[in-house]
């Protein structure tokens, strides 16, 4: 190749990058602008399907939060039962005990021993 044909064809690899491809013999012309304008749209497109992420990111964080604000007023409530619960035990842990008094009080009046239930007077066996 003759250096005015390299040239040439540097030329025209210049023009179509900075002009577009060629149709019919014509270059199409591609301001800077343009450029511009299409960088700005992938971009402003870009950021869109971002911000689409994180509002699904968002709502799903707010499910789980409702959700959780849900478990959390079950939890209360179960605590209350288990509360109630926990009284009735104590107060009748408490009449247990009292019956039990009340019962060796009455052995011990009778003269009942209390392991062998039985009469102390009397012996079983021989």
């Amino acid at each position: 190749m003759t250096r005015r044909r390299v040239t040439s064809i540097s030329q025209n690899q210049w023009v179509i990058s900075r002009y577009g491809a060629v149709r019919s013999g014509e270059p199409r012309l591609i301001p800077p602008q343009n450029k511009l304008e299409a960088q700005y749209a992938a971009k402003r497109q870009a950021h869109e399907n971002e911000v689409q992420d994180l509002k699904q990111q968002l709502e799903f964080k707010a499910n789980e939060i409702r959700s959780l604000n849900t478990s959390i007023d079950s939890l209360k409530s179960v605590n209350e039962e288990l509360k109630v619960c926990r009284l009735f035990i104590r107060w009748l842990a408490q009449r247990v005990r009292s019956l039990i008094a009340g019962v060796e009080s009455v052995c011990c009046h009778l003269g009942w021993n209390r392991r062998r239930q039985e009469p102390r007077g009397e012996r079983a066996g021989p």
